[in-house]
């Protein structure tokens, strides 16, 4: 089993600095609790497709920082 790199390390933490960024974290909470609480909501699946659009904009920012490969490497070790 290797372990992960430097430049692996960075892209992870580059991915996640962006979810901070973007205050992500907060937004994941709140519509978590949102959703146990008004299981009925149309308003959730529109938000859930917004997370989905944040987490590529964390990969792009990610891949710019630090490479394609470093993302990939570090994408196959999270998983």
């Amino acid at each position: 089993m290797r372990r992960t790199t430097a430049q692996e390390l960075s892209a992870a933490l580059a991915h996640e600095q962006e979810h901070v960024r973007g205050r992500d974290p907060l937004r994941t909470l709140s519509t978590d609790t949102s959703a146990a609480r008004f299981f009925v909501a149309p308003l959730l699946a529109h938000l859930r497709e917004a997370f989905a659009t944040r987490e590529l904009a964390a990969d792009r920012c990610a891949v710019s920082r630090c490479g394609t490969r470093a993302v990939a490497g570090a994408l196959s070790r999270a998983h």
